[in-house]
């Protein structure tokens, strides 16, 4: 019941209905989140579908590591893509893709909420990066499963050039086993107590 719950808030939330409004792959990327949490082979897998749309759920292959996931099938999967992409667009099209993120410019601005890039310049980037780099590695070495994929959420986003709103929702279904989790122990410590 209290999974359910949580799902239709987060489902109702600003962040998931305004990238659901504009049309963003922020929810396609919160399901490979989602789909690695329910089903930990599958986390090398979507990693690679998550990252061929963002480069930030990359951090998966972490959750895939800790859970032991095979590669085979991602690595596969991610050739295919490289190989479809570059038949399709051709060669230049990767560095087209290498000039363009050496030219993006952060928004900065509303509906942007910031990042180190927008804080700190171009050194934001490495700040950024190493950031997110760090909190990947304690997700690794953490105890708690809930809280290794609630921090491995906070990493891919972390690193953005922009946080936008919309991000907020893979921040929000990496938390969501924590969160369930947490309200769960809380609800059977209030039962078994009055039930004492």
């Amino acid at each position: 019941m209290v999974r359910r719950v949580v799902g239709a808030l987060i489902l109702a939330s600003p962040a998931a209905t305004d990238a659901i409004y504009v049309g963003q792959v922020t929810p396609i990327i919160a399901a490979s989140y989602a789909l690695a949490w329910l089903v930990p082979g599958s986390s090398a897998v979507s990693a690679v579908l998550g990252g061929a749309l963002k480069i930030f759920p990359g951090v998966l292959f972490v959750w895939a590591l800790r859970t032991r996931s095979s590669m085979t099938a991602a690595v596969a999967l991610a050739a295919v893509i490289v190989l479809a992409a570059t038949t399709w667009l051709g060669i230049d099209s990767w560095f087209a893709f290498r000039i363009a993120w050496d030219n993006a410019i952060p928004q900065c601005v509303p509906p942007s909420l910031g990042s180190f890039r927008c804080g700190m310049g171009a050194g934001g980037v490495v700040v950024g990066a190493a950031v997110a780099v760090g909190m990947s590695l304690a997700a690794w070495r953490l105890s708690s499963p809930y809280a290794s994929f609630a921090m491995l959420g906070a990493a891919s986003v972390v690193a953005a050039p922009d946080i936008f709103p919309n991000y907020l929702l893979i921040l929000a279904v990496a938390a969501l086993p924590l969160t369930c989790h947490v309200l769960h122990r809380s609800l059977v410590r209030t039962h078994g107590h009055h039930g004492a």
